[in-house]
């Protein structure tokens, strides 16, 4: 799913708002202007006298002038609408200086949204009323719709003997997806065939759709589509082509019920939300038509046939939330609702072994996920073969 357009972020505050936090830099000079009053003062030297005014006097300019040079500074965040976590995407900084006659110098500027590498770029003049901007890549990890973002201004002008520094907080409004992560079982063109062939086919077959012809042998085609009669007479190997069936519709239903344990940890139901948006991206590419039942979308089923319809799915898994649940009567009533014809796979952030022993019978050919295992559950209604069950990591 690409980004749509960017726009601006929410920006912070303002900095004339905020008072710089200074911090002394010149102590050297301080203490050097002491002694030279302190002395003269002694001595009866008027030029001592003098010259440890003038430092005092410098540094109190400098305390001043410090203190005002970062006022009237604010920040804007120009990014995608939407992305991915964990994806890069672009990410434009612009400095203001909102005010009308006085320039600004020697601004460090840092921003969290930027990311430990760029995280902002220096300003050595920024002219009155103008702005500076900076474009970079970034990213952000957590999903959701709404981040805290943190900045920074830090100057030591004038002459190094004052550091003034303003943070302000600020909320970025940016959805983030979860970080797609397709089920490696999802590459093996035999599953996907699997969800796309209808009851029958499924178990008895290995093929799409209908009869159309043959041609040569080509890296990858099936051994058992190898035509024998016909490459014995040609003396090379040719296989049965079939037209490609019109991709079937699929039924996800997600839930979090756990019978019997305690609910499973929060990183689990992160990383089943990630495999939820890798699938939801893999039959998107395959033009499959998917309705999505969720408990944490209070299963309530969810058509994702358009873009429109799947970034509302997937803007749906940027915010949900685990719904713990004990008993099943919410996941039978979702599965029933599923449309004779339908491929059906039940996911979970739950081990299958606590759940799949109360799924209802249906008459077709179930997938069960979880983060680390499937379990193909064949119907009744076709011939039966060996149930297969695949442990070990998925993702």
């Amino acid at each position: 799913m690409s980004d749509s357009a960017a726009m601006p972020g929410e920006s912070p505050a303002p900095a004339h708002s905020v008072r710089p936090r200074l911090t002394s830099r010149g102590g050297g000079l301080l203490a050097m202007s002491v002694v030279a009053v302190i002395l003269g003062w002694v001595m009866r030297e008027p030029g001592c006298i003098h010259l440890g005014l003038l430092g005092l006097l410098v540094l109190g300019a400098g305390f001043i002038w410090a203190g005002s040079n970062l006022r009237s500074l604010s920040c804007a965040r120009t990014v995608p609408e939407s992305v991915f976590a964990g994806q890069p995407f672009p990410l434009a900084l612009t400095i203001f200086n909102h005010r009308k006659r006085r320039d600004t110098f020697a601004v460090e500027f840092e921003d969290t949204v930027a990311g430990p590498v760029e995280s902002g770029f220096r300003i050595d003049w920024l002219h009155a009323g103008g702005s500076a901007t900076r474009e970079m890549q970034s990213r952000v990890s957590g999903r959701g719709l709404l981040h805290q973002a943190q900045t920074r201004f830090e100057s030591m002008f004038p002459l190094g003997l004052w550091m003034s520094r303003i943070e302000l907080e600020s909320n970025l409004e940016m959805t983030v997806f979860p970080r797609p992560v397709p089920p490696r079982m999802f590459e093996d063109p035999e599953l996907l065939t699997l969800l796309e062939a209808n009851g029958t086919e499924s178990v008895l077959t290995h093929w799409d759709g209908d009869f159309h012809g043959l041609r040569e042998f080509q890296p990858g085609d099936r051994l058992k589509l190898i035509h024998w009669p016909t490459s014995a007479r040609s003396r090379h190997l040719v296989v049965r082509q079939f037209d490609r069936r019109l991709p079937g519709r699929v039924t996800i239903v997600f839930h979090s019920i756990f019978p019997d344990s305690k609910p499973q940890p929060g990183a689990v139901f992160e990383s089943a939300l990630e495999l939820l948006c890798g699938m939801l991206l893999i039959f998107r590419d395959r033009g499959t038509p998917v309705d999505m039942i969720a408990s944490f979308n209070a299963w309530q089923p969810m058509q994702v046939e358009s873009h429109g319809q799947l970034h509302a799915a997937l803007r749906t898994l940027a915010t949900a939330k685990r719904m713990a649940e004990r008993n099943f009567s919410a996941l039978h009533a979702a599965l029933e609702r599923a449309e004779a014809g339908h491929r059906v796979i039940v996911l979970s952030d739950v081990p299958i072994k606590e759940w799949e022993s109360h799924l209802l019978e249906l008459p077709c050919v179930t997938i069960c996920l979880s983060i680390q295992e499937m379990f193909i559950r064949q119907s009744r209604m076709v011939p039966q073969k060996p149930v297969s069950i695949v442990q070990g990591e998925l993702p």
